[in-house]
């Protein structure tokens, strides 16, 4: 069985480490988004980037 100890109160003046201002962390994960579906976008839509189909040779070995 756990007991609670004694509760103490931060008197220290250093900064919570888990505090966030979460306009800069919407600011910040908007923006990544925002490229990451640019540039998702324009490799979608390159024509560097291709898909292969198989060869036509290895279809024609399994028919026979």
């Amino acid at each position: 069985m756990v007991t609670p100890g004694p509760v103490t109160q931060a008197t220290s003046q250093e900064p919570d480490r888990f505090y966030y201002d979460y306009d800069s962390v919407r600011i910040v994960g908007l923006t990544l988004a925002t490229i990451m579906f640019v540039l998702g976008i324009l490799i979608i839509l390159s024509k560097k980037v291709k898909c292969r189909k198989s060869d036509s040779r290895s279809e024609g070995s399994l028919g026979g």
